[in-house]
């Protein structure tokens, strides 16, 4: 439903005078030091991008975690766009055009659970339970100092948690409210 969610539409962003006829993406950012270990940390993001939404094709969905060190990101796709899949995890980077990454796509038409579990520097990446990719990486990442969810188009994020393997620090917004209809 787009009468819940972290949601701006298209009509709200042409309102404020933006040409949303044209490729572009929506960014929702939060910097903060979270108190949470850029190697060790669960990350849980609900969220939907599709043509209902105002997403583009491809609905590219991304999810940024700012570490102290490195830039820790993971981008899904629908299926048949997984060329433009990418990966960074510590130093480690993987770009659908260059490797398999098949499996980082998504169904647009539902809501999707993505879920990262950084556990000594190894990242085990679930979408909707089932695990979809596992990458090592040597280099530390430092403390998680802020997270960017990047769609292209708008979609919407319904819930995202963040927080270390042992429970504490837990960071998490709910945004399964009721909002505003335009």
């Amino acid at each position: 439903s787009l009468t819940r969610g972290l949601y701006i539409s298209r009509s709200s962003l042409r309102k404020q005078g933006f040409n949303a006829n044209q490729i572009f993406d929506t960014m929702h950012r939060l910097m903060k030091n979270f108190g949470i270990d850029g190697d060790n940390y669960r990350l849980k993001l609900q969220f939907k991008n599709s043509m209902e939404t105002g997403g583009i094709t491809c609905f590219d969905t991304e999810i940024r975690l700012h570490c102290a060190n490195y830039l820790n990101y993971i981008c899904l796709t629908e299926k048949g766009c997984q060329q433009y899949s990418k990966l960074q995890f510590g130093e480690i980077e993987r770009k659908g055009s260059d490797n398999d990454l098949s499996k980082l796509t998504f169904q647009p038409d539902q809501i999707n659970e993505l879920e990262l579990e950084c556990k000594k520097r190894t990242v085990t990446v679930k979408l909707n339970q089932q695990e979809i990719h596992r990458e090592s990486y040597q280099k530390a990442n430092g403390p998680i100092m802020g997270i960017d969810c990047v769609m292209k188009g708008c979609g919407i994020i319904y819930l995202i948690s963040l927080e270390n393997l042992d429970g504490t620090n837990l960071f998490e917004k709910d945004f399964n409210l009721p909002v505003k209809a335009n």
